[in-house]
């Protein structure tokens, strides 16, 4: 029996806007906001333990911005990917039946493609370097998963 209080619970195929909507609207602005927050301050953690032990060199630079990867670009780029990745959760909603599902295995095709990214555009980057990114964009994806209740087998998963 589907739980009524799952503030993510949307009628498949939902047409028309209700006077539900724009909560569901502000749910999802919440729960990307601390989606965005909690990953954005587990990446920062992660950084910073492992910068300390030269997993991200300051002189591997970022193609286009001949800058090095630092705590400031992380939590900025985990908020953003963190903020698209609720976007497409959103949209997703409206457009599928199975929206949690769908999502999640978009979430990881996305997350296993992202992993091709570090080495294609650090080309000159250590092995440690590249693995620590990719951890940061495992920790991103769980994040997400979590704080939208998608996780695969979650209870709080409503069709």
């Amino acid at each position: 029996m589907p739980n009524t209080t799952d503030s993510f619970a949307v009628p498949p195929f939902a047409d028309a806007p209700s006077v539900e909507s724009s909560t569901h609207h502000a749910t999802l602005r919440r729960a990307a906001l601390h989606a965005a927050a909690i990953a954005s301050a587990a990446n920062a953690a992660f950084y910073l333990a492992t910068s300390q032990f030269g997993f991200f060199p300051q002189w591997v630079l970022i193609p286009g911005a001949n800058a090095p990867i630092t705590l400031t670009r992380v939590i900025v780029a985990t908020a953003l990917c963190v903020a698209a990745a609720v976007g497409v959760y959103g949209w997703m909603r409206r457009r599928f039946r199975d929206p949690a599902r769908t999502f999640r295995w978009t979430a990881l095709v996305i997350l296993l493609l992202s992993f091709t990214q570090p080495p294609l555009v650090l080309q000159d980057a250590p092995l440690r370097m590249l693995l620590a990114l990719d951890v940061l964009h495992v920790i991103a994806a769980a994040v997400v998963l979590k704080v939208l209740r998608v996780g695969a087998g979650g209870t709080d998963v409503r069709r």
